[in-house]
């Protein structure tokens, strides 16, 4: 289940920061629920995602899952970045494998 974070004014920031109407990214990640499996996890680090849309507006939402008690993985949008968002939990854990 792919979700909002309660806190909408966040994601509004967000949105703000990368120039786009949150009427727009709601549309979108409708669409996204239409064809996303319940069971998806686009893990990079632990628990956190990260979805690059590239469409109208290039937009990559950030988020972290968990699994609920009937074990249904909810998906929680924590907030939106610019296209060339980089997520630096990537290079920590590739450095400490690296080293």
């Amino acid at each position: 289940m792919l979700v909002f974070q309660r806190n909408f004014d966040h994601i509004e920031d967000g949105c703000n920061r990368a120039e786009i109407d949150p009427k727009w990214l709601i549309e979108v990640v409708d669409e996204i629920k239409l064809y996303l499996p319940d069971d998806w996890r686009m893990t990079r680090t632990k628990n956190n995602f990260m979805i690059k849309i590239v469409a109208e507006h290039n937009v990559t939402l950030v988020g972290y899952s968990y699994r609920a008690k009937d074990n249904v993985i909810i998906n929680i949008i924590d907030t939106v970045f610019l296209k060339d968002y980089f997520d630096q939990h990537d290079l920590r854990a590739s450095l400490v494998c690296c080293l």
